[in-house]
């Protein structure tokens, strides 16, 4: 009994992984309203939409990368990049930092979403 491994390719993502992309966030925000709906709560409108994603691919101190699995979007990580504050990083030199803001990942179901 193999395994069934397929090739992940990580690659920034584009504005046609929109609405891939869109699917995966509204999945993960359901899932945190369905643990802690005292915590998250659903918008008034969409969760996603084609504005906020192409919004975060042209802000520059933002890195937002997808893996792709066989041309299909199975997750994605979403990075902010700063200036890193004088005298407040252990790498003074480094000059900017890098933090993941969010990481998504589908549960399947919705992986194959806007292709």
């Amino acid at each position: 009994m193999g395994k069934d491994i397929r090739a992940i390719v990580i690659r920034q993502a584009i504005a046609e992984d929109n609405d891939a992309l869109c699917a995966i966030i509204d999945e993960v925000d359901s899932l945190h309203r369905d643990r802690m709906p005292h915590i998250f709560q659903k918008p008034p409108g969409p969760v996603c939409d084609r504005e906020y994603i192409l919004g975060l691919l042209a802000d520059d101190n933002v890195g937002f990368f997808i893996a792709d699995v066989e041309g299909q979007v199975a997750g994605f990580v979403h990075v902010l990049v700063r200036d890193t504050p004088p005298g407040r990083s252990s790498y003074p030199a480094a000059g900017r930092l890098s933090t993941v803001w969010r990481l998504g990942v589908s549960s399947g179901d919705t992986a194959l979403a806007g292709r």
